[in-house]
């Protein structure tokens, strides 16, 4: 701490601002030490109602940036005052689309059902969910399932898949920096997480034509609004999102038809 707060001395900083709960406790004890504001920033749920967490909302930020309603309803919970408190979602640029690239990667044609699932392999994420709804998709269509990311349940996926018996229709594709320029080859995009700000990954399938199939967590209802609130569900209710996922008339060209309402509103709100 007493690093911290030199390094703010010597900076001549006029705003400390942190983004993890560790480099809050350093450097915000040192900067409210020396009276200078600090700034929080928090793309999900980083507090708890354990009392450290408590501490560092109500006694050493001084003020709070999240992306999500849901976010900051929770850190109000913990004394953080609504003033003190700015939403700012996250945005994405335009990406240059090489269409045809990803289905060529996976060994898959243009009539073939493509759906995309991407972020960090962990419970939150909860990839679990995409592989039971890929294993009851099995029963009635041709599809390739491509999940994109690394992290410590890939493991436990790995052996879902050959479980539900999915090895010819999954495709583990590692963490892929280029994942925004490919994504417009996808049919669908499935968002099962359990706790959620805004998620990139969504408005980068979005503004690239994807149609995606969300739970409502987050700042999801604020991006699968009006025409495309179909495709938001109900957060933790699995039964609706099978129901929904499996509905007869998914197929690649229905939608096709869906995806033409998908990136004007998207472009408008959350582009750069």
């Amino acid at each position: 701490m007493l690093r911290a707060r030199e390094i703010i001395r010597t900076s001549h900083a006029d705003v400390v601002l942190t983004n993890f709960n560790k480099e809050s406790w350093q450097f915000g004890v040192a900067g409210r030490s020396l009276k200078i504001p600090v700034v929080a920033r928090h793309g999900f749920t980083l507090w708890s109602k354990k009392l450290r967490h408590k501490l560092l909302a109500q006694k050493v930020i001084t003020k709070l940036i999240v992306n999500a309603a849901s976010i900051r309803d929770s850190y109000q919970e913990l004394g953080c005052a609504p003033k003190d408190i700015t939403i700012i979602p996250n945005g994405v640029n335009t990406v240059v689309q090489r269409s045809g690239k990803l289905r060529r990667q996976l060994g898959i044609t243009e009539s073939d059902l493509l759906i995309v699932a991407a972020g960090r392999l962990e419970s939150q994420k909860r990839f679990d969910r995409v592989l039971n709804c890929a294993a009851q998709l099995k029963q009635s269509h041709s599809f390739k399932l491509a999940i994109f990311g690394v992290g410590p349940d890939e493991n436990a996926l790995r052996e879902q898949v050959k479980q539900l018996d999915l090895g010819q229709h999954v495709a583990f594709c590692g963490f892929d920096p280029e994942l925004s320029s490919l994504i417009s080859d996808a049919d669908l995009f499935l968002l099962t997480s359990d706790e959620e700000g805004t998620p990139n990954v969504v408005l980068e399938a979005m503004i690239a034509g994807v149609p995606v199939l969300g739970f409502n967590v987050g700042s999801m209802n604020t991006i699968l609004n009006g025409e495309l609130s179909e495709f938001l569900i109900e957060a933790g209710n699995d039964a609706a999102f099978q129901t929904k996922f499996h509905l007869p008339d998914y197929t690649p060209r229905n939608f096709a038809n869906v995806a033409r309402q998908i990136p004007r509103p998207c472009t408008s709100r959350f582009q750069f």
